[in-house]
């Protein structure tokens, strides 16, 4: 709830295409789920989701940790969302160079809009020549 009301202020009378969010911008809610992929079941997810389609913006939200329960193991990893101006999750990019105990991801994060080609990198990753290649 507070990160939409922090969009709805900071955007206000602007005329944007896509907001901006860093690391750690939203928890994944304990409420939803202890393990889950980051689906519109996450409350967090389903309110961003819904002002992204008011205001016809993509909204990237930095890093969110993402537990997933799956072949028998419990993983986590440092995931960035992208909704769509019509609210959907259009790109989930999972953190290709990890810190800690998370999981690497094995897909480069790019979106496209009508700009143009996006590409995601978090943290340290935006240091890394090899990242930077297939964006």
């Amino acid at each position: 709830v507070q990160i939409v009301e922090l969009l709805q202020s900071e955007t206000a009378g602007w005329d944007c295409e896509m907001a901006l969010f860093p690391e750690v911008a939203m928890e994944h809610p304990p409420q939803c789920s202890d393990y889950g992929e980051l689906t519109f079941d996450n409350v967090g997810l389903q309110a961003l989701g819904k002002f992204a389609r008011r205001r016809g913006i993509y909204i990237v939200l930095g890093s969110v940790e993402e537990r997933i329960y799956e072949a028998g193991a419990a993983r986590a990893y440092d995931t960035c969302v992208v909704l769509s101006p019509q609210g959907e999750i259009v790109m989930k990019y999972r953190k290709m160079s990890p810190v800690g105990n998370k999981a690497a991801g094995t897909e480069p994060g790019i979106f496209h809009t009508p700009s143009g080609p996006v590409g995601v990198l978090l943290g340290a990753e935006a240091e890394e020549d090899a990242r930077w290649a297939p964006i």
